[in-house]
């Protein structure tokens, strides 16, 4: 397996921003991160996410993909 580096920048939903959608989105993101190894950085500027995620290629794609179909972004 490689190691691969993704950044992406997404816009986030007006309700996705409230403290507690952020904490709740920050809970999940550690600990499902934590499991698959991958590590990175979410920055919230405003309405918008940037986000660095770094690990197995394999498992940074897969959960690129299902933050993808995340509804609270765009």
């Amino acid at each position: 397996m490689s190691t691969c580096r993704l950044i992406y920048r997404s816009i986030a939903n007006e309700e996705t921003l409230t403290n507690d959608e952020l904490a709740k989105l920050q809970y999940t993101a550690v600990s499902n991160n934590n499991t698959l190894g991958i590590t990175g950085i979410l920055i919230l500027s405003g309405d918008q996410f940037l986000q660095v995620l770094e690990g197995e290629s394999e498992h940074v794609n897969e959960l690129y993909h299902k933050i993808s179909r995340d509804p609270r972004h765009h």
